[in-house]
Formats: C-alpha cells, sequence, structure tokens
C-alpha cells in the first residue's frame, strides 16, 4: 500500500510548474553521436530516449525546490522493436528510482512502457515519468507519471497482458498529469512509502541495456577522474590505474575507505598485466587503465580496460594506431553461469568475441585501431540480456 498520500497537501503557495523546457543543442549533439553507435533499426527510439533524459534534467534544474537528479548509473533500455519506445533506469531522486519512457508529443489515449521496466526486479522503478520529445524544435514536454505501486495494482486488476512487442500499452487516465505532486515525491516521500516489486509471472525478453557515459576518451581520463575523486588516482608499477565509479560527495574518512577498498582489484590489475607481459604480450609499463563493476542479475563481472598508443613509423595521424585491452574477472564469490560472452565491435562490424570459461581466472581481448576509430564492449548473459558499455576513443596527448 501507498500510506504517504500527497492529495491532501494545500499547493497554493507552490510555483506555477512548467512542463516545458528547451534542449540545449549542446546536448542534442551528444545524443546524435551516442546514438549513433546503436543498431539502426532502434537508432531514433534510443536517440528520443536519450533526449528525454536531457530534457528531465533540464526541467528539474528549472524548479525552485532544490532536486538533485543522480544519473551516473543511469542505462539506456533498448527498445525490442523498432516502433516501440525506449527507456532510461537506473536514475535517483533523493531516495527515489526513476523511469523515464518516451511518450508521445499528442498525448494519445494510451502510452507503451516496456515490459522490461516493470517486471525486471533489477529494472523496476518506483515512478516512472512520460516525456515527450519535439525534436524539430528542440523540446521536451515532461508530460505525466505513475507510481510503481499504482501500475502493478492496475495491472493485477484488469488482468493486463503484454503486446507482442513486450510493452504494457497504459491508459494515460490513471496517470498522474500533476507535475506539483512528482516534485514532492521528489522531496519528500521515502521509498519504503511505495509497495516494493513482486516476482511477475510474465516471462519478459531479454534485457540489452546500455551504460549511459560520455564517449570515454582515453586521453583525458586522468584529468576527469583527478577532478572527479581526488583521491582515485593510484599510481602502481608505473602504470596510472584510475577507479572508474561515479564522482560521491563524501567525508575525508569515507574518502578513505574508498579507497582502501578500491585497493584490491587495482592490485589485480597491475598483476594481471605483470603476468600477460611474462607470457609475451607486448603491454607497456605505461598505460591507461580503468575498471569497471559490471552487474546482471546475481552475476558480478570486473572488466578492466587498458588503452596505449602503438610506437608508429609515420608522422602521419590517420596511420597511428592504438591498441584497448579487455580484462574480464569474476569477482570473487559470485559463482559464474555459462555462456557469457564478451564482444568488441567497431562502429556495426564484430571485431572479436570470447566465451568466459567457468573456472578460469580471466579472459582477455585485444584489438587494435587508428586513432579516429572507437570501439563498444558489450558483456552478454544467457539467455540474452546484456551490458554495453559508451564507446571508447583515443586521442593522443
Amino acid at each position: 500500500m501507498f500510506s504517504d498520500s500527497v492529495d491532501s497537501i494545500p499547493l497554493d503557495f507552490m510555483p506555477q510548474v512548467s512542463d516545458r523546457v528547451a534542449l540545449d543543442p549542446v546536448v542534442i549533439d551528444r545524443a546524435v553521436a551516442f546514438s549513433q553507435a546503436m543498431p539502426e533499426p532502434i537508432r531514433w527510439q534510443s536517440y528520443l530516449a536519450l533526449l528525454a533524459l536531457e530534457g528531465f534534467a533540464a526541467w528539474l534544474e528549472t524548479q525552485t525546490l532544490p532536486i538533485q537528479l543522480e544519473r551516473s548509473d543511469a542505462r539506456l533500455i533498448q527498445p525490442s522493436h523498432f516502433d516501440v519506445p525506449a527507456a532510461i533506469t537506473h536514475l535517483t531522486l533523493s531516495q527515489l528510482q526513476v523511469c523515464l519512457i518516451v511518450a508521445s508529443a499528442d498525448r494519445e489515449e494510451a502510452i507503451e512502457v516496456p515490459l522490461s521496466v516493470v517486471d525486471e526486479l533489477c529494472q523496476v522503478a518506483h515512478l516512472y515519468v512520460a516525456i515527450a520529445v519535439d525534436d524539430e524544435s528542440g523540446q521536451a514536454d515532461v508530460q505525466c507519471f505513475i507510481r510503481y505501486d499504482q501500475l502493478a495494482q492496475y495491472r493485477q486488476d484488469t488482468g493486463l497482458l503484454p503486446t507482442i512487442h513486450h510493452t504494457y500499452l497504459l491508459p494515460r487516465a490513471i496517470f498522474d498529469a500533476d507535475l506539483h505532486h512528482l516534485l514532492l515525491f521528489a522531496t519528500g516521500l521515502r521509498s519504503t512509502a511505495i509497495a516494493q516489486a513482486v516476482p511477475s509471472t510474465t516471462t519478459s525478453p531479454a534485457i540489452q541495456q546500455i551504460l549511459l557515459q560520455p564517449i570515454i576518451n582515453t586521453a583525458t581520463w586522468a584529468q576527469q577522474q583527478l577532478a572527479n575523486l581526488a583521491k582515485g588516482l593510484h599510481q602502481l608499477s608505473n602504470e596510472i590505474v584510475l577507479t572508474w565509479v561515479p564522482p560521491e560527495r563524501q567525508t575525508a574518512s569515507a574518502m578513505r575507505s574508498a579507497q582502501a577498498a578500491a585497493t584490491q582489484p587495482v592490485a589485480n590489475l597491475a598483476a594481471i598485466l605483470q603476468n600477460l607481459r611474462s607470457q609475451g604480450y607486448d603491454v607497456p609499463q605505461a598505460v591507461r587503465a580503468v575498471y569497471q563493476d559490471v552487474l546482471m542479475g546475481d552475476q558480478k563481472l570486473r572488466l578492466s580496460i587498458v588503452t596505449w598508443q602503438l610506437a608508429a613509423d609515420s608522422l602521419n595521424e590517420a596511420e597511428q594506431e592504438w591498441s584497448l585491452l579487455v580484462i574480464v574477472e569474476m569477482v570473487q564469490g559470485v559463482t559464474p553461469i555459462e555462456g557469457i560472452r564478451l564482444a568488441i565491435r567497431e562502429q556495426q562490424t564484430l571485431m572479436l568475441e570470447r566465451i568466459l570459461l567457468p573456472g578460469v581466472a580471466y579472459e582477455i581481448a585485444q584489438v587494435i585501431g587508428f586513432l579516429h576509430e572507437q570501439f563498444m564492449i558489450t558483456i552478454s548473459f544467457p539467455p540474452g540480456s546484456s551490458v554495453t558499455l559508451p564507446p571508447i576513443a583515443f586521442e593522443a596527448q
């Protein structure tokens, strides 16, 4: 049950809330660049979802109430069909998990919601916000929202079944169009006030998700991480190793604890690189490297990304190359399942693929490309879900 209601709260003191916001041309260009890496059939829907995220963030910034959107773990849930909207998950407003759904600009009677963000426990949010994007005018329209408990209750009461494209068609009438309520929830509602998700009997499709971080420029990792983490820079055996985690506001004591917790994976990476050198791999002593923990259900992998520029005979930048070395480890204490795959692509071309074998400490993959080329890394889990990292680009210093 939802026990904290805002229906009885007087709203006379609240300023008028505009539902439309202009999109910065910079974020539009960023969304264009990011969506170009998506498969062509779902590129448009992914682009709209990225703009919906930027529009929602910009809309919150226009409000008088102090609301912070935490988006460091934001993920794009790729649509299952070219005509199905994408969604953005793993956003946080105060204590509340938020999912953004792309809705039609003409406010159709039904809002289409991907099945996975409602039925998969790892994707379920407290609030679902419908946002329309007008690409031509460069505006986003925050239309309405619905609490998870209301959505689940409607599904149960009506026996709602998914469409053939693995979505739910929800009537707009069950959504709350009063954006004052959304702002009040975001500023004062405890997450425990909304009933938790329960497993659904509906079979959800495999989840294809992309971590929504900017295109990673390997030449500026150090500067970015120093700005974000202050003490996140580690120097081990002449190798620059950076913890790739979102910035947090912490006390000095908490930051020291975080640094101590990061020591083990950093040391593991340094040991792996030294072991690879002893096996004949030509890994320079000075490299750029980060690690990222990847979660999918009860599976947890540690993904280390190591890059360096190759020695070049030519001064022509177009002929110079860089190396991407990817190391995948199963996190200690997690029982791996069979069939986990690592794939590296250059645009839509599959460069290589590796299968992680149970019992093997780590798996490695290496590709070499010209300086202008970008690579995307995808980890696939049986029976078909996947996590894709943002494109990795190299720019010589």
